[in-house]
């Protein structure tokens, strides 16, 4: 694991000159600043993320494969915000115990597509769950090692859980823990979900197993 951690300030979707692919474009940006000025291997980068940050790291990935550019070495994400649409049934099931709030997601998706049809959050850009077989493989092929956590209890359970299986499905090396009582992004809240995260990642970095856990 790399021991020189950088930070990403990217443009928030809150208005018309940072809607989508600002936040994209700024995390490229970082990802080349790292590769082609401070001559980084792509290959001992680990993208971490949490919640929208994790769904701007799917979608660096996803940039990166269409460009023919190298992917990182690994993907680390708490709680990744899968699915747009949003169309999973932890959203109500899990409304009582989260601190997700879903008038707020929704302005945040409608600030971000403005300049999109709605059809488009049904694609894996907006919606990394929604992926059709076969769009991750290329993480599989490029070697990429992927971690997921997600909360038992949080709004964003089932997407996450999905994105997990669609990965397997495609060959991909993932690893996903459900903290089962867990809400949103419990990694950065919690002291037993951020050393477990912690645990698991140094785990699947040293011997490359992809494996579901729950705890």
């Amino acid at each position: 694991m790399t021991d020189n951690p950088t930070g990403i300030c990217y443009r928030k979707c809150l208005s018309p000159s940072s809607s989508f692919p600002a936040p994209l474009f700024d995390a490229l940006s970082a990802y080349f600043h790292l590769t082609q000025a401070l001559h980084y291997p792509p290959s001992s980068i680990v993208l971490l993320g949490e919640s929208a940050g994790g769904h701007l790291s799917l979608l660096l990935s996803q940039y990166l494969h269409q460009l023919g550019l190298p992917q990182p070495g690994s993907i680390a994400l708490s709680s990744p915000w899968s699915d747009w649409s949003p169309s999973y049934p932890s959203y109500a099931e899990n409304e009582p115990y989260d601190c997700v709030c879903m008038p707020r997601l929704r302005g945040a998706v409608l600030s971000a597509t403005r300049y999109f049809e709605r059809e488009a959050l049904k694609s894996p850009w907006f919606s990394p769950s929604k992926a059709s077989p076969g769009h991750w493989t290329y993480l599989q092929e490029e070697g990429v090692g992927v971690y997921l956590q997600y909360g038992g209890r949080e709004a964003m359970r089932d997407e996450i859980a999905v994105l997990g299986e669609i990965m397997k499905r495609d060959g991909v090396r993932v690893r996903v823990r459900e903290d089962v009582n867990g809400v949103h992004t419990s990694a950065l809240t919690n002291g037993g979900a951020r050393k477990m995260f912690e645990k698991d990642l140094v785990e699947m970095l040293s011997d490359g197993n992809g494996v579901e856990d729950r705890a």
